[in-house]
């Protein structure tokens, strides 16, 4: 009968208490936004008050940007935070613990790929990195959890790390004892803990039988085993994972310490894949039984952080569960109601149901300090992290505790509190860690059902001391600190000394009655004057007892002076305190922010009033007024006011580039993206106040299932809309594409300044676009950027590494002749170079890499599925756009016609080697007047070498007859061949500053747009474009084009795996020749023989050697190099015999030739492509006024030579002359045959033009397509336009053709709908409901196969 009552009684509880337990997720109200983007296993999170404030804060891990979020609370937001912490690595553990008992948090981080690292708090937020300096180990490892606890119980905690590694010999778990914190030293070996061939993901010191001593359990992975370690009490452990059950094999997450039945014993749960999690409940013999499956907590699903909490205050803790698995059909999360100790209850009403996303962490904490515990989960990209408030509204009571260690760790970690109300016994401990890889808050959470009164609380503190309180109230926040109730009263004060015009707090402990040395008689008193205190307190008999002394000394603020400068031309804003003692340590603050050390000078102030505060070492602060005044933005300063704000960003970016790693692919794609974030701004611009829709390229669209959502906000009437949300997303963007750049500290100066010309805040964050503030707009399309850049295939996440490329060839050591290593002459070569620096000045350690033989994979612009094909090479697959076909190879059997072609075309590179010399007696005419205007290419491989002169160089073109601007004929320029060789190469190798070929068109664009004689009218038609809305189409349409082509040429470059020529002309020389069978030096597949050009060393040759040791090797007449070490590298080498051994391509000894394959040329492609933009967007295939000229000095230009040894100037009629120039450079330069020139220049064509084409066809008005399709489609009629989802759309044929096929394909290029038409009907109906909202391409193939097209858009 008891039975059946308690059942009865169970049910009515548990029916009666959840409607009044709900969680609602209050992330947004609070302003965080975050997302863990996907690193190995996830990461934890810590809900600790880090500022010691009061209010629990959240630090949290990115794998982002930034590697560490905090976020300060203050009650209703929270505030990002930054810190002195440079951690460059994935962050798995943030443990913030007091490490040296100072009294300010301490901050520990783990890393699986870096190092784990101790920052030392220095009271003011201002961190120190004391790794190396207390002893701890200081290099790369792969780690997941520590754990923070006093197992010796000497008041100083110590560390214990777990590892992974291969090595079986090597324990996984490392023990660290602080001596008194001022060094740590390495203890494993002497405790018996022994880890050997074990994956610990978490490990937590729990007393798991109440005697003082700190134990430990430690999830290990992969079955490796659990273990559970016995505390000696002597710095030595036993094993006892077998005897006390809970050393199961599992693959196990975390640890969870409660006490679920309240019997004063703490239980553990450890979570698990889909085996189920495992419940260890204590049989306080040191034994444990795993109950979960019978409690109901097994989950079954992929668990990774777990936390107890008594969330519903009815003196139980219930258990969270976050997991791995998505979606509702799984289980992805749970909530588990404790019922009365006896076993849980899955609850789904409580408001948690919406994590069903990817979590791996949790942490509890209270984020609103009302006594209730609340929920934080970490989430992975693309979900966003919670934050689940506890709404509790029952008639339950509560107490929340901080607990302070005195003689004990001032974390009080380990410390047990027992406490008795009525019917209830409810035990909890302090850890430093809880659940997966978390920390929860340091507050301490008891439910105290609806009892109204607490008999008794009994804290246990490491040190062996113990407090007894009585009588305390409910519904309370009450700080304790270790001796609150000791006989002789201690007085608690965070700080000795009283700065000028402050007050401060002095307490004591729990007693009945207070009389302090200034006659106060609270427990706890304010003072605002120096002085000795004391305090006697009485017991409730009215003995008295009295505390000892203590002395509170008097503090000045420090004093100082400001220099302050305005914004202006020269310089931007900044201001420098002044006039304090440089031989002790400031924290200096700007605006109330954070406090920095000695931070005296701080740049890039924007204009306005703002405030300094200077705080010294006693905390003692001051503070002074003063105000930026902006003379940019309101002087006559045409250099900046005449440039559009598109133009300024652009001109950043590129300044950018310059000061980052050389690699075109991957600047052409961030100069695409800031294009098509400021295309996106106009989007917002013209439909938001304009009224004015045209297409976006992001906004909206739905990529690799991540949907970009973006709702227009309401009008907004700011005279600088665009120029904010371009200003604001550009900046973000900026920061977080070169936050590893080599030139990072100039690029963020140079960034941060823009902003402050502007007037605008650089510490300005949030996210909320649907207010209409351009400047919240700006920083939420930055992050839809963001989050795009980490799904568009180019592995950013991991600084765009190759996934599974790798070189055939071992390096070619250039600090030796020959070519003797190579094992295959038709694949590219690594070089090693000593001290190799790329093409911007970068000093790059080891041996350079392929850049991005990958990139064939990476979402495009206008590339679409019918120029791919897939290709697979050692079992690889390689995307490759616009396919070639196969070049030239070397064939070592047959020595067939392309084998000729081959050794030819690579042979032409050292023949042209020998125009680079000024004293050669040759004079060209290098205006357009003679060259230029280059009709078509060659169609056939084997005819390419009728493009180019083989023996005296450059093309077959002729220049052109007349200026058709100015009818006169061109001015001729008369200069040495071996100037303008030199100087193409050098121009056209990095452009004229290094931001590489992409970079270096949106350089000529630039100067184009700047021409008088260029009217902006878009393809030379219509109205006359504002210069905002110019540049940002110009600066659209140019970077789709050269995302294209990076995207085009690299997946070519990737797959066919093609050798550069310092590779081929030393591999072929060191063969032989391969021109005469009887002759010295034979080989087939040696060089060919070409008299003046390419000879053999003979018994009378300079090049002999003094032992005849070079008779028969080839020598090549061509530029000298490096050759003559009695030649400076400035002085000119000018052209000469050189052993071929020793060949070397016209470029500094420290480069050579760029880290990638040569086949097809990038430079003859994404010239090509950048010309047929220009050509397009301004209506005219000649530059503004027919000529284009980019001005030369005579001995001011050459980098590694002196020259040119007159004045000229590179001039261009055309676009395409340019382009073809370019093309011509890389082999003067040694970089590119010809076999790689001209498929480039086609390719380009192709991609310049159907980039165009597909950027203006997202310009158009969205309400001027869906008008009429009569004229645009000969009497085609397509209805509904725009088209709802879940809906059919209907295309009506009024032509005379047949259509034969119907095919959709969205801005990516992917063919998402394709349907053949078998059927004369003259209405198509077609079913496009499982089409994301979006812009697409409709294509409509008739009988004759003639087709047409235009846009549709599926809206919601």
């Amino acid at each position: 009968m008891k039975k059946h009552i308690l059942f009865f009684l169970l049910h009515l509880y548990t029916f009666s208490v959840y409607p009044q337990l709900f969680f609602n997720e209050v992330s947004s109200s609070f302003d965080f936004n975050h997302s863990y983007f996907q690193g190995i296993s996830g990461a934890g999170l810590s809900f600790a008050d880090f500022n010691n404030d009061g209010l629990d804060d959240i630090s949290i891990p990115t794998n982002g940007e930034k590697s560490i979020f905090f976020f300060k609370n203050d009650g209703t937001k929270l505030i990002s935070q930054n810190f002195n912490i440079s951690y460059p690595y994935q962050v798995k553990q943030i443990l913030w613990i007091d490490y040296d008992n100072d009294n300010d948090k301490d901050l520990y981080l783990t890393s699986f790929n870096g190092k784990n690292k101790l920052f030392e708090n220095d009271g003011f937020f201002y961190f120190n990195d004391v790794t190396n300096l207390l002893n701890l180990p200081d290099s790369i490892s792969n780690s997941f959890g520590s754990s923070w606890a006093d197992i010796n119980n000497d008041g100083y905690i110590d560390l214990l790390q777990t590892y992974r590694t291969s090595d079986t010999l090597s324990n996984t778990i490392k023990i660290f004892l602080s001596d008194s914190a001022l060094s740590f030293h390495e203890i494993t070996s002497t405790t018996n803990i022994s880890e050997l061939s074990k994956l610990p993901f978490c490990a937590s010191f729990v007393d798991i039988d109440n005697n003082n001593l700190l134990d430990l359990y430690i999830a290990n992975d992969k079955s490796s085993g659990n273990s559970m370690y016995y505390n000696n009490g002597n710095l030595s452990f036993n094993n006892i994972s077998e005897s006390s059950n809970t050393g199961v094999d599992m693959d196990a997450m975390s640890v969870t310490i409660g006490d679920f039945n309240n019997d004063q014993y703490f239980d553990i749960y450890s979570t698990n894949l889909e085996e189920g999690n495992k419940f260890f409940v204590n049989n306080k013999d040191l034994t444990f039984t795993e109950n979960a499956q019978n409690l109901g907590v097994s989950f079954n699903g992929q668990a990774w952080g777990s936390q107890f909490e008594d969330f519903d205050l009815d003196g139980y803790e219930d258990l969270y569960v976050s997991g791995a698995l998505v979606g509702s059909d799984n289980p992805s999360s749970a909530f588990y109601s404790n019922i009365f100790g006896k076993y849980f209850e899955e609850n789904n009403s409580v408001g948690l149901g919406i994590d069903t996303v990817e979590s791996y962490s949790n942490a509890i904490g209270d984020i609103d300090n009302n006594g209730i515990p609340d929920i934080a989960v970490l989430n992975m990209f693309p979900h966003r992290s919670f934050i689940f408030k506890n709404t509790y509204s029952g008639n339950n009571n509560w107490l929340k505790l901080n607990i302070k260690g005195l003689t004990s760790n001032k974390d009080a970690y380990g410390a047990r509190l027992v406490l008795y109300s009525g019917d209830l016994v409810l035990t909890r401990a302090k850890f430093s860690t809880e659940g997966y890889l978390s920390q929860n808050s340091d507050n301490i959470f008891f439910g105290l059902g609806e009892n109204n009164s607490i008999d008794s609380l009994f804290i246990y503190w490491p040190s062996g001391a113990k407090d007894r309180l009585y009588d305390l109230g409910v519904n309370e926040i009450i700080s304790i600190n270790e001796g609150s109730t000791s006989e002789k009263p201690i007085i608690y004060s965070n700080k000795l000394s009283l700065c000028d015009g402050e007050t401060m707090f002095l307490e004591t402990g729990f007693y009945e009655k207070y009389l302090w040395s200034n006659g106060d008689t609270t427990q706890k008193i304010e003072i605002s004057s120096p002085g000795q205190y004391y305090v006697s307190v009485y017991d409730q008999l009215n003995n008295i007892s009295t505390s000892d002394t203590i002395y509170i000394s008097n503090a000045s603020p420090p004093q100082f002076t400001l220099n302050v400068k305005n914004i202006t031309s020269d310089h931007s804003s900044s201001i420098e305190v002044i006039g304090l003692d440089t031989l002790n340590n400031y924290y200096v603050s700007l605006d109330n922010g954070p406090f920095i050390r000695n931070n005296l000078f701080i740049p890039n102030i924007s204009s306005g009033s703002h405030q300094i505060t200077v705080r010294d070492i006693n905390g003692c602060e001051s503070s002074q007024l003063f105000e930026i005044i902006n003379i940019v933005k309101n002087e006559n300063n045409p250099d900046f006011n005449n440039k559009s704000i598109a133009r300024k960003w652009i001109e950043v970016l590129l300044e950018a580039i310059r000061n980052d790693l050389a690699r075109p692919p991957i600047h052409a794609r961030n100069l695409f993206h800031l294009s098509s974030i400021m295309y996106d701004a106009l989007v917002i611009d013209k439909k938001v106040n304009q009224n004015i829709e045209i297409s976006p390229f992001l906004l909206n669209n739905t990529i690799n299932e991540e949907s970009f959502v973006f709702d227009f906000p309401q009008p907004n009437n700011d005279q600088e809309y665009i120029e904010k949300v371009i200003s604001y997303s550009a900046y973000n963007f900026i920061r977080h594409r070169f936050k590893n750049s080599v030139g990072i500290v100039e690029t963020y100066k140079m960034i941060d300044s823009l902003m402050v010309s502007l007037d605008y805040d650089i510490n300005y964050n949030k996210l909320d676009y649907l207010s209409g503030d351009p400047k919240s707009i700006g920083n939420y399309l930055a992050e839809l950027y963001i989050d795009y850049g980490f799904v568009d295939n180019s592995n950013e996440i991991n600084d765009y590494s190759s996934n599974y490329y790798k070189p055939v060839n071992p390096p070619l050591d250039l600090s030796k002749n020959g070519n003797p290593d190579i094992i295959d002459p038709n694949r590219w070569q690594p070089l090693k170079i000593l001290n190799f620096i790329d093409q911007s000045g970068n000093l790059i350690e080891g041996i350079p890499e392929f850049i991005s033989p990958e990139w064939g994979n990476v979402l495009p612009f206008a590339l679409s599925e019918e120029d791919l094909v897939l290709k697979v090479r050692d079992d690889d697959i390689y995307k490759v756009y616009h396919d070639p076909g196969v070049p030239p190879l070397l064939d070592t059997i047959g020595q067939g016609e392309l084998d000729s072609l081959f050794k030819s075309s690579f042979s032409m590179v050292s023949i042209w080697g020998s125009h680079l010399d000024k004293d050669d007696g040759i004079l060209w005419d290098i205006s357009p007047n003679s060259i230029g205007n280059l009709e078509s290419y060659p169609e056939n491989i084997l005819e390419f070498h009728s493009l180019y002169d083989y023996f005296n160089g450059g093309d077959v073109s002729t220049g052109f007859d007349i200026n058709p601007f100015t009818n006169q004929k061109y001015e001729e320029q008369i200069v040495p061949r071996g100037d303008y060789t030199r100087v193409l190469a050098e121009f056209w190798a990095d452009g004229p500053d290094s931001e590489t070929p992409p970079g270096h068109w949106f350089v000529i664009l630039n100067e184009v747009n700047d021409d008088n004689n260029l009217v902006k009218r878009f393809e030379g038609e219509g109205e006359e474009l504002s210069d905002l809305e110019w540049d940002i189409k110009s600066y659209f349409l140019l970077g789709g084009a050269m995302h294209d082509v990076a995207i085009s040429a690299w997946g070519i470059k990737g797959y066919y795996d093609y050798p550069r020529p310092i590779s081929v002309i030393r591999y072929l020389s060191e063969k032989g020749q391969s021109s005469y069978p009887d002759s010295i030096n034979y080989n087939p597949n040696g060089i060919k023989l070409i008299d003046n050009y390419i000879e053999t060393v003979g018994p009378q040759d300079p090049l002999l050697g003094d032992n005849n040791e070079n008779l028969g090797k080839i020598k090549l007449y061509t530029w000298k190099g490096f050759t003559d070490n009695s030649v400076s590298e400035k002085e000119e080498k000018g052209s000469g015999w050189i052993l071929a051994e020793q060949w070397w391509p016209y470029q500094r000894p420290s480069f050579v030739t760029p880290p990638f394959a040569g086949y097809v040329s990038g430079h003859s492609t994404y010239s090509r492509a950048a010309s047929v933009i220009l050509e397009k967007i301004t209506g005219s295939k000649f530059f503004p006024g027919g000529i284009g000229e980019f001005e030369i000095s005579k001995n001011n230009f050459l980098v590694f030579e002196n020259g040119p040894s007159v004045d000229m100037k590179l001039q261009w009629a055309t676009y395409k002359d340019a382009a073809d120039q370019c093309s011509l450079s890389r082999i003067w330069g040694g970089i590119h045959p010809y076999i790689d020139d001209i498929p480039g220049r086609k390719i380009g064509t192709e991609i310049g033009f159907d980039a165009f084409e597909y950027g203006k066809s997202l310009f158009e008005e969205i309400n001027m397509i869906t008008k009429s399709y009569e004229n645009n489609l000969n009497n085609l009629k397509v209805y509904p336009n725009p088209i709802t989802a879940n809906n059919y759309m209907t295309i009506v044929n009024e032509t005379d053709k047949k259509i034969k096929k119907i095919s959709l394909i969205n801005f990516l290029g992917k063919t998402v709908f394709d349907q053949n038409v078998n059927i004369d009907s003259k209405k198509n109906r077609l079913n496009i409901n499982k089409l994301p909202h979006g812009i697409y391409l409709l294509r409509i193939i008739f009988s004759d196969d003639t087709m047409k097209t235009t846009k549709i858009v599926i809206s919601r």
